[in-house]
């Protein structure tokens, strides 16, 4: 099962990349997804994203209070709801 993990800024992003790594080891058929570590390098970003949040069952948005307003989050987070 896909799981897009979103993130915006330092913070977030950081605990993004623990949930990554984490995640498999409590639920080893997950298959998080985070694009600063899983976007090939030279692959077009915006058709990487646009796919894994298409194919992801579940999303997880890491707000704090210094991005809570971030464009991407938001973005991401609309498209997570379609889900």
């Amino acid at each position: 099962m896909k799981v897009f993990l979103s993130w915006s800024g330092d913070l977030s992003h950081k605990v993004a990349i623990i949930f990554r790594d984490w995640l498999p080891s409590v639920l080893q058929f997950v298959e998080p997804y985070v694009s600063s570590e899983d976007i090939d390098k030279g692959a077009r970003w915006s058709t990487d994203i646009a796919k894994e949040l298409e194919e992801s069952s579940f999303g997880i948005l890491f707000i704090t209070k210094d991005n809570i307003e971030a464009p991407w989050v938001n973005f991401d987070s609309s498209l997570t709801v379609a889900l």
